[in-house]
């Protein structure tokens, strides 16, 4: 079966009415469950997002998102670090992309609550990966 993917134009209109929306949610007592939506550009690059907690809860055992971080000794001063994200949608399509540098300080913030979104190019490098923290991505009482 072949996806049909978006046109860049599409895909940039739909991350950022994602962004503007996920930002304007933080209303009190307002919750956001985001299952993982990923979208491809006619390249192949692309963009995948979702909140841990609205994944771990979905009603299918498929989905998750997720950053690996890991980390090696090496000749001082440059001990060696790296790491991915991996996505894997309810229909079962999975992007993983490799995290450069600067991108590493901000999977170290990701927890059990938080909104992952990362954008990657066609050669699986993560072009940009965001992490949003917030009293909306929270569990209900």
């Amino acid at each position: 079966m072949k996806i049909k993917k978006a046109p860049r134009r599409l895909l940039m209109a739909v991350v950022a009415a994602a962004m503007a929306l996920s930002a304007g949610s933080a209303l009190g007592g307002s919750g956001v469950s985001a299952p993982v939506t990923i979208l491809d550009d006619d390249t192949g690059a692309g963009f995948a997002s979702g909140n841990t907690l609205g994944v771990r809860n979905s009603a299918n055992n498929v989905e998750y998102i997720s950053c690996f971080l890991w980390g090696l000794p090496a000749s001082p001063p440059n001990p060696l670090a790296g790491g991915y994200c991996h996505a894997r949608n309810a229909a079962g399509l999975s992007r993983v992309c490799l995290l450069k540098d600067g991108m590493i300080e901000a999977a170290k913030s990701i927890t059990a609550y938080s909104y992952i979104r990362f954008w990657y190019d066609q050669d699986g490098n993560c072009t940009m990966l965001t992490v949003e923290s917030g009293s909306q991505h929270l569990p209900a009482n």
